[in-house]
């Protein structure tokens, strides 16, 4: 079906109702292809190639363009950099008789990037030309041949071949222009589309020449090799030359490389991550580049089958799913010292932002990937190398305790990077068991439930309102510093964690936590409700008075209402518990965002973070991985909302066609952190642990369109607070579905329970389980007790 013929359906379908057995009920629940009509792609994508464990990676753009840096955002890179030439690579590609890239700031749509296999870190570009078509694929490669490097600094190339599609009507060669220059494009978080380039191309300092078939800079390191030999211009003749190259600069260090006019006519090259000696070069080319290309595809296979395996019956989630390994791996850096620092993003967000790392964290958890999350959270430990926690200057009494990324890798502290590092450090060892994870994090562990319960008594001596609540300090990259319950909210996520952690042990402390964690939560819920009741009250549709949420104890109105009031504002108290998910607190805070005044404010296509924050079908009109909402709706049983939200992220927060996560509707991309937020919202559909019933859902909340006929749902080797465990449901006809379900092993479950909600909406008549009739527990959804070895379920609707 064509995109203007989906348009058309749903258009027809949100507008009619549809009988069945002489109910009416609407056609269509929310769905990733109504979201595709709802959210624009992202124009302009990039995305980032590299080896796992590797410091350096190369950006692909939409049009096939390259570029390369090491941007030295923090202490360390800095260090790092001064025993580094200082260099980076800017490669644009222009295809016919004279070089053009006047438009190669532009998407027109014509070059309709991809990725191999629809997720695996190799691209795939067409270049086009009046009727001359080029296919452009690019991979990374390491000396040894796979996605893996050996150091941080192993050599490591980035192997680029053009296909003609399309040869035209000429019958002389194809000429493919390659310029040469160092990096000169950046990225933005509100400045709309995303990616600048600067007009004007830089020269390669140093001067470039050309050896046969390869490029070489002044010390005769290799930027560029060609598999046959090329014409290079220092600077291009009047005869190429035009107004728009000499003013840009882009008639400097050209590459003029000719392709055969024939159909699966082929050119390759290659670009080291650095430059080389030429003999280094030769044992690279001497692999063919298929055979390389072969290596690198199995390697991110192998490592995308080490974790959770997922198979839903939408191919576009099946897809992010696989792609945040890769994507993780590459944007991941190792360092000389031995750290392994899960960085924000590649080429931009180079440094630790502890608090979405921690979320990034938890879906590598959730996944399996064991060894990487030991190592990521390792560097945390060490506290001589902790930042200070961000405050006032007179807020917080102590530094003592305060987790926080170290300095040298840290961009920016948050107060809430303490909870969320102790949240996260917990969550490994509740999903592993890990004793010796346990055994090197448990006194950091305690001695972060201490911080949290000495800054909380000053506060009490202190009065005021934020009495027993943590002080005033940062709580995002804003420089604003106040009682901001995001703070509190994280902080008692990491100290209600470790409470879990203690019991799980049998520590002998845990009666002391269990008390601080319930005096916390009893004392913010005291406070903020006060708090509530000094704030304005605004009428909704209906004529209500609804309070106003605020997200700082001193806020009582919505004046001034900064961006971040949505992503790291009150919706975040009922994910971290210290408010009931279900609180009419909560209610009245979506209700803001959703029909409030700010309501319709967003424009879908892009957003400028300057704006008031609203939410628009569900996602943040800021961040999107900040849409606490979409959890909450989740907790709440709020079916329909939740699914509408799911389907905004996994369409309107990632470029469709390079999958990346972004951190805006027009910021940086590739951003692993707001694929994991997608991933785990899956991974909740899929299962979902109660640890205070020992009872795990499958299924819960999930659409009901995955179990339409002949359609298959399987997970395999899921990681569970009780151990791994593995399941897959099969509708056969429509009106009957067999399941057949692992149950974990490790710690035996009281409940499962099984939630299948059928396309038409029918009730689960009747169930049975190893042959034993059980009777369905509600309308969709049947529940299991005591489940212990393997279960085969049969159901009729």
């Amino acid at each position: 079906m064509r995109f203007r013929d989906i348009t058309l359906a749903l258009l027809i379908s949100s507008m009619l109702l549809i009988s069945v057995r002489g109910s009416e009920r609407p056609l269509l629940e929310p769905s990733y292809e109504q979201a595709l009509v709802r959210w624009p792609d992202m124009r302009r994508p990039v995305t980032f190639l590299g080896c796992k464990n590797h410091l350096d990676e190369f950006g692909v753009m939409w049009n096939g363009n390259l570029t390369l840096r090491t941007l030295a955002r923090t202490d360390a890179d800095r260090r790092l950099s001064q025993s580094r030439e200082d260099y980076s690579l800017q490669v644009s590609f222009s295809v016919g008789e004279k070089p053009d890239y006047q438009n190669r700031d532009v998407e027109d749509g014509a070059t309709e990037p991809s990725l191999r296999e629809g997720y695996l870190p190799m691209t795939q570009v067409l270049l086009r030309s009046k009727n001359v078509v080029l296919l452009q694929e690019a991979f990374a490669w390491n000396a040894e041949g796979g996605c893996n490097a050996r150091a941080w600094n192993a050599p490591v190339a980035l192997r680029v071949r053009f296909t003609v599609q399309n040869a035209g009507t000429a019958s002389s060669p194809i000429r493919l222009w390659a310029q040469i220059a160092p990096n000169h494009t950046s990225y933005a978080m509100s400045t709309r589309r995303n990616v600048r380039i600067q007009p004007v191309a830089p020269l390669y300092k140093g001067g470039l020449r050309s050896t046969g078939k390869a490029l070489v800079d002044s010390r005769g390191g290799v930027v560029m090799y060609a598999e046959q030999g090329f014409e290079f211009y220092p600077q291009l003749s009047d005869a190429l030359n035009s107004l728009t190259l000499r003013e840009s600069e882009l008639d400097r260090n050209l590459c003029e490389l000719k392709i055969p006019a024939k159909t699966g006519a082929k050119l390759e090259l290659l670009f080291p991550i650095r430059p080389v000696s030429e003999g280094d070069i030769t044992p690279v080319v001497a692999v063919d580049y298929d055979q390389a290309g072969e290596s690198v595809m199995q390697c991110w296979k192998r490592e995308i089958s080490r974790g959770m395996q997922v198979q839903v019956p939408e191919e576009s989630l099946n897809n992010l799913w696989r792609f945040n390994v890769p994507l993780t791996f590459i944007t991941a850096d190792t360092y000389p010292t031995g750290d392994q620092v899960l960085k924000t993003s590649t080429h931009h967000y180079e440094a630790y932002w502890p608090t979405p790392n921690s979320m990034h964290l938890q879906e590598l958890m959730q996944r399996g990937y064991r060894e990487e999350v030991t190592a990521y959270l390792d560097p945390f430990l060490d506290a001589t190398r902790r930042q200070p926690v961000s405050n006032t200057g007179a807020s917080f009494s102590s530094t003592r305790g305060f987790i926080s990324g170290p300095s040298e890798h840290l961009a920016i502290s948050w107060v809430s990077d303490h909870g969320a590092i102790l949240w996260a450090a917990s969550e490994y060892y509740l999903l592993a068991r890990d004793s010796q994870f346990l055994d090197r994090w448990l006194p950091t562990m305690l001695e972060g439930l201490k911080w949290i319960a000495h800054e909380r008594e000053v506060t009490k001596v202190r009065g005021g309102r934020g009495a027993g609540l943590m002080p005033a300090g940062r709580a995002t990259d804003a420089s604003m510093q106040s009682n901001f319950v995001w703070s509190d909210a994280w902080t008692y996520r990491g100290l209600a964690a470790v409470c879990r952690v203690l019991k799980a042990v049998g520590h002998a402390e845990t009666p002391r936590w269990v008390r601080e964690r319930d005096d916390y939560r009893e004392t913010f819920q005291r406070t903020f409700r006060a708090q509530i009741e000094r704030s304005i009250r605004w009428t909704d549709a209906s004529g209500a008075k609804i309070p106003f949420v605020p997200w700082e104890l001193k806020q009582d109105d919505a004046e001034n209402l900064h961006a971040f009031y949505l992503d790291t504002g009150p919706m975040m108290l009922g994910v971290a518990g210290l408010v009931d998910p279900g609180d009419e607190i909560l209610t009245w805070a979506m209700k803001w965002l959703t029909e409030g005044p700010d309501s319709k404010s967003a424009f879908p296509d892009w957003s400028d973070f300057l704006e008031r924050p609203s939410l628009r079908f569900e996602m943040s009109s800021v961040e999107p991985c900040y849409s606490w909402n979409v959890y909450l709706r989740f907790l709440r049983n709020e079916r329909r909302e939740f699914l509408e939200g799911f389907y905004s992220l996994a369409a309107g927060s990632v470029s469709r066609r390079f999958l990346g996560g972004v951190e805006t509707r027009d910021g940086i991309q590739a951003l692993p952190a707001t694929n994991a937020v997608i991933n785990n919202h899956l991974r909740n559909m899929l299962i979902f642990e109660d640890e205070a019933e020992k009872g795990v859902h499958l299924l819960r909340n999930s659409p009901a369109a995955w179990l339409q006929k002949g359609k298959e749902v399987r997970v395999r080797n899921a990681e569970t607070y009780f151990g791994p465990m593995s399941y897959q449901v099969n509708s056969a006809d429509g009106q009957r579905l067999e399941a057949r379900i692992e149950p974990p092993q490790r710690e035996r479950l009281d409940w499962i329970r099984l939630y299948l909600y059928h396309p038409e909406g029918k009730p689960l008549k009747s169930v049975t389980v190893n042959g034993s009739r059980l009777e369905p527990t509600g309308k969709n959804f049947v529940e299991i007790k005591n489940p212990s070895d393997t279960l085969r379920v049969d159901g009729q609707f």
